[in-house]
């Protein structure tokens, strides 16, 4: 069982998964939908979030162990 902590605008909580979802399918499971005019295809990167430090699209990020994530709308979400 691996664990991901979301970071949000309301707080920061933890989902537990298994397997190896894709980040952006497993936050709509939870409510958590963010835009992706691009079908997932990764080209229009309005999906994009902060995986471990990291500016990605959520469509393109399997997810493998424990990550941290951090969606735009978080007080937290600060890329230098």
């Amino acid at each position: 069982m691996s664990v991901i902590t979301v970071h949000t605008a309301k707080g920061v909580g933890q989902i537990e998964f298994e397997g190896n979802p894709i980040l952006i399918e497993l936050l709509a499971m939870y409510g958590m939908v963010l835009p992706h005019s691009c079908g997932c295809n990764g080209v229009c990167h309005a999906c994009n979030v902060l995986v471990n430090g990291q500016l990605m699209p959520a469509c393109q990020v399997r997810l493998r162990g424990d990550r941290t994530i951090i969606l735009p709308e978080s007080p937290d979400f600060y890329i230098p």
